[in-house]
């Protein structure tokens, strides 16, 4: 039995160690608002005919409003954390990705370099005016469809 208890502590603390401690509470909340929202219809409102004459006389015992306020509470935590991971998301997306995203598609390379005129197929100086920019910009097909 020493050796279970040692190696079960023993992955306890791994786990412990490996995993933060807002995930832990995170999934004890939603462990909770599961556990909760199973019991209160056992014990609150029975789906029978003597649990319906029942529920306005057990809807008010403190047991009751304590699991309604706790599946309350719980749902409004869950609701927040995916609120703030989408917001992250959002934040990481515009702040991270965006900027890859519009040098790609913007074809704004560094000034220092030649840029090949794809309408004559001559190499011109990186000069990064306005027309220079604008051809830079022009994808393949669409010079296709000007031919």
């Amino acid at each position: 039995m020493n050796t279970y208890l040692t190696t079960a502590n023993y992955y306890f603390q791994r786990i412990r160690e490996n995993i933060p401690t807002v995930v832990s509470v995170y999934f004890g909340i939603v462990l909770t608002h599961y556990v909760c929202s199973n019991i209160y219809p056992l014990w609150c409102c029975k789906l029978t005919f003597f649990g319906f004459i029942m529920t306005p006389f057990m809807i008010v015992t403190p047991h009751c409003e304590a699991l309604r306020w706790i599946i309350h509470y719980t749902g409004e935590q869950i609701r927040n954390v995916w609120l703030w991971i989408g917001g992250y998301l959002v934040y990481y997306v515009t702040s991270t990705i965006t900027p890859y995203l519009t040098n790609f598609t913007a074809n704004v390379g560094p000034s220092d370099t030649n840029v090949v005129n794809l309408e004559t197929n001559t190499e011109e100086t990186n000069d990064n005016t306005e027309e220079t920019i604008r051809r830079r910009t022009r994808s393949s097909s669409h010079n296709i469809v000007d031919l």
